[in-house]
């Protein structure tokens, strides 16, 4: 019988250890139809992942497409007032015309990282 007893508290341990490590998201994968700017470079349309350290107005935010093409710009965590549906990114045309990259969506949730501040 107890030898029962700690290969249970052992696996319970392993769960809460497994838990913690995994923490909150840190990243997801985005798709960019068009070419858009962020801190005035260019990001060519395709499959970028964004990552990011930090919580509140203290986020360092970083685009990679592989190895070759990561972009890295300030962010902030903001709440609103409608959840978003989808994880995605929010373009908006800037003062020449080109789509400027303003900020991270995360879907089912009303927070998002607004980009360059």
């Amino acid at each position: 019988m107890e030898i029962r007893r700690v290969g249970l508290a052992g696996a319970l341990a392993l769960c809460l250890a497994a838990a913690a490590a995994a923490g909150p998201k840190q990243s997801l994968t985005v798709e960019l139809r068009s070419t858009a700017t962020l801190n005035g470079k260019e990001l060519p349309a395709g499959t970028y992942k964004v990552s990011w350290t930090g919580e509140g107005s203290n986020v360092k935010v970083t685009f990679a497409n592989g190895k070759k093409f990561v972009i890295e710009t300030p962010g902030k965590f903001v709440e609103r007032e409608t959840q978003a549906v989808d994880d995605g990114v929010v373009s908006r045309k800037n003062g020449s015309g080109s789509l400027e990259i303003s900020e991270v969506r995360f879907g089912g949730e009303k927070r998002v990282l607004v980009l360059g501040t």
